[in-house]
């Protein structure tokens, strides 16, 4: 809090950072991500629908959650995984 610092971007599940306990620990910063690129690079288009219905029930849970990608979606990514993911978030605005 006393950084100043009021939005911070690359959010990663596999690196711990949950977005319900970083809610919880930074409730005046605005947060952004919640989906690991390598969920969305390697995993199953059910491990990628899976992994962006539990960002969207912590941003729906708390305020100031911009739920996408933790980090950059990187070449050969296959094109669904990332269609499921942009679906599932229409879906469930």
């Amino acid at each position: 809090g006393a950084s100043g610092v009021d939005f911070f971007y690359e959010l990663d599940r596999r690196a711990g950072m949950d977005l319900k306990r970083m809610r919880q620990t930074f409730p005046e910063v605005t947060l952004w991500g919640g989906l690991n690129s390598e969920t969305l690079h390697r995993g199953t288009v059910e491990e990628v629908r899976v992994e962006t219905l539990t960002a969207l029930e912590a941003a729906q849970e708390f305020t100031s959650l911009v739920v996408g990608c933790s980090n950059q979606i990187v070449i050969g990514t296959p094109p669904e995984n990332i269609e499921v993911m942009l679906e599932t978030l229409r879906e469930h605005r």
